[in-house]
């Protein structure tokens, strides 16, 4: 899934980095000085003590579950067999999607990571801003890191000519919002390689993400519960993003109960402290007997 990438978010005016590991093989260099956001799974499993380094590194945690998390399972199928096992209305649209590059002009080909200039870098920079600014999404990642993560693996890029007109690297997605593209179907077809190339490669599951869309279902995906872990340093620093990470999430969703009645809302508010409380004496006492 490529080298982490990263965002700085500000916590009442506390800035504080975040680093969203992909593949906990690629974490690389450990950055104590940042918040990382891990995939954790409650089981054994193949990376475990990598698993088990990073818990040593960064022990202040808070475990995160996230709902509707997208995979297909090939089940040792070819991609025209999986087509057929589809709903006949969603398969037809996904064979419309597939012959759009050709109509329009373009194609979706895997492009080695050694060959992407610094020109196509931004390009893809600039084309998942524009994405993330569609989707709602300003926290926008670092340009450093996501240069890194271009860098790490190969990329489908879909271009007509000299233009690149999107991008998909397995984690992150982005494409050209122009009216003139509208009817191109890049994003469709950016996913559609990306599945056939997982079928190709005999995959268990091809992994599409967390963002759900009507296009994911009708490309059969299933959603999924995943667990990950947000990991600090044992320092008042790492405790601190920690508390306020947490304390802004809670308050995210505070928000979206504001209708109700004030001894309610106050209520809300007391727990709030109550539980933060609770976890800054949990860090506390990790600090203590690490110390």
């Amino acid at each position: 899934m490529g080298a982490p990438l990263e965002k700085v978010y500000s916590y009442f005016s506390f800035p504080v980095r975040v680093r969203q590991v992909l593949d906990v093989d690629a974490i690389g260099e450990i950055d104590k000085g940042a918040l990382h956001f891990i995939p954790w799974p409650a089981s054994a499993s193949s990376y475990q003590e990598d698993l088990s380094n990073v818990a040593k590194e960064l022990p202040l945690s808070i475990r995160v579950e996230v709902t509707d998390w997208y995979f297909i399972k090939p089940g040792g199928r070819s991609w025209p067999e999986y087509l057929e096992t589809l709903k006949p209305s969603h398969a037809k649209k996904i064979r419309r999607y597939g012959k759009q590059p050709e109509k329009c002009g373009y194609s979706v080909k895997v492009e080695d990571p050694e060959h992407l200039d610094l020109a196509t870098i931004e390009r893809c920079y600039d084309l998942l801003c524009q994405t993330m600014l569609h989707n709602g999404d300003r926290q926008f990642y670092t340009k450093e890191s996501f240069a890194q993560h271009l860098r790490s693996q190969p990329v489908l890029l879909a271009s007509s000519g000299e233009r690149i007109l999107g991008f998909y690297s397995g984690a992150v997605i982005g494409h050209d919002h122009d009216a003139s593209f509208r009817s191109y179907s890049v994003y469709h077809n950016l996913f559609i390689e990306h599945v056939k190339r997982g079928f190709e490669e005999g995959e268990e599951m091809v992994d599409l993400g967390n963002a759900g869309d009507d296009f994911k279902r009708e490309l059969g995906a299933e959603a999924f519960r995943l667990v990950f872990s947000l990991r600090a340093a044992r320092s008042f620093h790492g405790a601190l993003g920690l508390t306020l990470w947490a304390a802004h999430s809670w308050l995210e969703v505070l928000l979206h109960f504001r209708e109700w009645p004030l001894w309610a809302q106050c209520a809300a508010a007391l727990l709030l402290v109550f539980l933060l409380w609770c976890r800054v004496s949990r860090w506390l006492d990790t600090l203590n007997a690490l110390t």
